[in-house]
């Protein structure tokens, strides 16, 4: 009896991947396969008898630049050249649209268009002016001009993406251009010391000049690398985090040193069609 048992739950074990429905895994949507083919396929599936297929995605993105400048630039007021700015950095938002193209089994091409705030704040060097002190004795005062750039600009760019993780983790680089749509300098003042001295209306800061100053370039290339990732919420939406790195290849500035390079962090919402 208990030989006839054993045998009869041995049977059942073997038996039982042969006759037990397919998981959700198997029967799971995996981003490039075709949503409408056969069901229950097996893996490994078999590429000739269900091939799968790449929809092109489409789909709006939004985040922020950590926008990061640097080399010496000089400020420029009713014609006076005023002060000199070497580094800089802030937070700006982006907007945009872009489109995955499928390439074949892991190439994407995938252009973009976007508004992209690239400004930030400067700090520059304390500039030393003799001034008459306590006693009518000659002091020298220190200060120190803050700049702050609003920097509106709309970027196009076209990049190769290829998959690391088949239609999933990808990595992506390629040309930027960003063309200048507005900008605004706000420059202001303070002393820094010595300890007591104001200036005529008692305060210690003031704005000095807010306005435009025509000391940029009208356009500015970069070269742009970085990753992203599929997730996917439906059988055509998927949310798409990417994280890209932004290389200065031409100047900001006119006549100066000025570059700007960013590091932005965007989530997308793509459609597939």
């Amino acid at each position: 009896m208990k030989t006839s048992i054993l045998k009869m739950m041995l049977f059942v074990i073997i038996s039982f991947p042969a006759i037990s429905p397919a998981t959700t895994k198997d029967n799971a949507f995996v981003p490039g396969e075709d949503p409408d083919g056969p069901s229950f396929v097996p893996e490994p599936r078999d590429k000739i008898l269900y091939p799968g297929f790449r929809a092109m995605l489409v789909g709006p993105y939004l985040g922020l630049n950590y926008n990061m400048h640097d080399g010496l630039f000089y400020t420029t007021e009713n014609d006076l050249v005023c002060c000199g700015f070497n580094k800089g950095d802030g937070l700006a938002p982006v907007v945009g649209i872009k489109v995955f193209v499928p390439l074949g089994d892991r190439w994407w091409f995938t252009p973009r268009l976007a508004y992209e705030g690239r400004g930030g704040e400067f700090a520059g060097e304390p500039q030393p002016l003799p001034i008459l002190g306590e006693d009518n004795q000659v002091e020298e005062l220190l200060e120190e001009y803050t700049l702050n750039v609003t920097m509106h600009t709309v970027s196009v760019d076209a990049f190769a993406a290829y998959d690391i993780l088949p239609d999933q983790l990808y990595v992506q680089a390629g040309p930027s251009l960003s063309v200048v749509a507005g900008k605004n300098f706000r420059k202001t003042v303070r002393i820094v010391g010595p300890p007591g001295v104001t200036y005529l209306d008692q305060v210690t800061e003031k704005e000095v000049y807010n306005g435009d100053m025509d000391i940029t370039e009208s356009v500015f290339f970069s070269l742009r690398a970085g990753a992203g990732y599929f997730f996917r919420i439906s059988r055509k939406l998927f949310v798409n985090p990417e994280v890209l790195y932004s290389y200065p290849l031409t100047r900001v500035s006119t006549d100066n040193d000025w570059k700007a390079g960013a590091v932005q962090v965007t989530v997308g919402l793509m459609f597939a069609f």
